[in-house]
């Protein structure tokens, strides 16, 4: 076999992608479990699955992602539940993200600077890393977006079917991945749709998609028809309906799809937040100016994509109009959404999907002005580089995550009582609700004898039924006074002991 040659920054996004992935891993491997992975597992781990599609068994919460749960059974059932394994099928979804991406970005650009911004733009961002290293299906579910969106971009390029399909397979693996995703296909579709329909009207089409027009350079003559196009637009609503009906009309009974914000100002203040971490650029003036900044990138994208794209004249130009009407279609739906049937806008993780798919349409703007002004965008890249290493350097951490930041000690917690435990006895263990299901998972799945299940109590508990209490830092001052401090955890939790328990000295259980 003959592998295509690669230049320099080719090798560089493959070196990118290398320690990006690694990072990730390690995360998965070091982080403690956190409350919503803990709790899929403890629900979840040995569930018929394809009971879900039409029985409410499952859907006591919106807790189940379907794809994630699938292959954190597997991975489980074959190498243990051990946190890298839980957390394996994101791992994998990372990989997939990354290949795209870069696929992406290598096709669209040869200037080298640029493509190496474009890639970290799409890639470093923290909040989103963490999902790539966490037991949820958030991480998986952007793994196939962009996925689907690199295939949209294959799509224009070549005009096949195989190239929509796989764009649509994607689509709908992202939302079996996590429902929120439901809107970037829905978006998809209209940007489809508005194809077909131009294409019908018109008889003028992107190049290759025309009735009457000549086949463009690097089209098959097999090019797919306005007809098919519809076809496999359907054909995936068909499968979604069948897939998701029961499932979201037992959600929406619970009131599942309520969370969120009221505004989109709060969505983008929030996911900015989330994305900046604790790290004080300008200091108290630090979110403000990337408020500022986030605008600069995101409104001239989308204005170019829609002014400079309409000409289609290259793959670039009608990528970066169908990505740019994909972004509006998409804030189009929550809006209405928000309006008629009183759902909130999304917020914290359930917004990451604005993350990769805002990014589309800035990575393809700043593509589109450096064919036209290479010196000048190449030294931007270069300065934008330059901010994206410095940011994701600053916000390395193996410890813990922007999400579910108090669990972050929760398995040291369970290995410094094993310490305090005489071998052979048991000690009852209390903890806020907030550490319950994180507690639970090791103690389930490592069999640990020194301790019994914790009880999920959402209300700090003022008596003295617990020998040892694992509690918010502000929950001191509530507990009975004849609980004494044992121990702080960071700045997340405290371990109270009560005062006539007597420690033991031992050497920690290995979790």
């Amino acid at each position: 076999m003959k592998f295509p040659k690669l230049d320099i920054s080719s090798w560089i996004l493959i070196g990118l992608s290398i320690g990006l992935l690694v990072y990730t891993g390690m995360r998965a491997s070091m982080l403690s479990m956190t409350h919503d992975e803990s709790s899929t597992y403890l629900n979840y781990i040995n569930q018929a699955l394809w009971e879900c599609f039409y029985l409410p068994v499952c859907w006591g919460t919106a807790n189940l992602h379907l794809i994630n749960t699938l292959l954190m059974q597997i991975t489980v059932g074959l190498f243990g539940a051990d946190e890298f394994f839980v957390r394996m099928p994101n791992l994998i979804g990372h990989l997939i993200y990354l290949i795209s991406s870069g696929l992406l970005v290598r096709s669209i650009s040869s200037n080298h600077w640029l493509r190496i911004a474009c890639f970290l733009l799409l890639n470093t961002n923290p909040y989103l890393l963490e999902f790539f290293s966490l037991g949820r299906g958030y991480g998986l579910a952007c793994a196939f977006m962009m996925m689907s969106l690199y295939y949209l971009y294959k799509f224009l390029t070549n005009k096949q079917a195989n190239a929509l399909i796989w764009c649509y397979i994607g689509a709908i693996l992202a939302i079996l991945s996590n429902f929120t995703f439901l809107n970037y296909w829905a978006a998809l579709t209209a940007v489809i749709g508005l194809m077909v329909i131009q294409a019908y009207l018109q008889k003028e089409f992107i190049p290759a998609l025309s009735l009457n027009s000549p086949k463009p350079e690097g089209a098959s003559m097999s090019a797919i028809t306005p007809t098919r196009m519809l076809l496999i637009s359907v054909s995936s609503a068909v499968l979604l309906l069948l897939f998701l009906y029961f499932p979201i009309s037992y959600l929406r009974q619970l009131g599942e799809f309520e969370y969120g914000s009221n505004t989109l100002a709060e969505t983008y203040t929030r996911l900015l937040n989330d994305s900046i971490q604790t790290e004080g650029y300008f200091g108290k003036n630090t979110l403000p100016t990337f408020r500022i900044i986030g605008l600069a990138f995101a409104l001239p994208a989308l204005l170019t994509g829609l002014i400079a794209g309409r000409k289609k004249e290259t793959a670039l130009q009608q990528y970066l109009f169908s990505s740019s009407v994909l972004v509006l279609i998409f804030f189009l739906a929550i809006i209405t959404q928000r309006y008629l049937l009183g759902t909130k806008y999304l917020v914290d993780r359930k917004a990451v999907i604005f993350i990769p798919l805002m990014g589309i349409p800035v990575v393809m703007t700043l593509q589109y002005w450096g064919r036209r002004y290479t010196k000048v965008m190449t030294g931007f890249a270069i300065v934008l580089t330059g901010f994206l290493v410095l940011h994701m350097s600053r916000t390395f951490n193996l410890t813990q995550c922007q999400e579910w930041y108090y669990d972050a000690y929760t398995r040291d917690m369970l290995e410094y009582v094993s310490t305090r435990v005489k071998p052979g006895e048991r000690v009852k263990l209390g903890g806020y609700w907030l550490f319950t299901h994180s507690s639970n998972f090791y103690i389930e799945s490592q069999n640990l004898d020194f301790v019994g299940p914790m009880r999920y109590e959402k209300k700090v508990r003022t008596d003295r039924l617990y020998d040892y209490y694992y509690v918010e830092p502000s929950h001191g001052d509530i507990i009975h006074p004849d609980y004494v401090l044992e121990k702080r955890f960071g700045w997340v939790a405290r371990l109270y002991r009560r005062k006539d328990v007597v420690p033991y000295d031992g050497v920690a259980q290995s979790l």
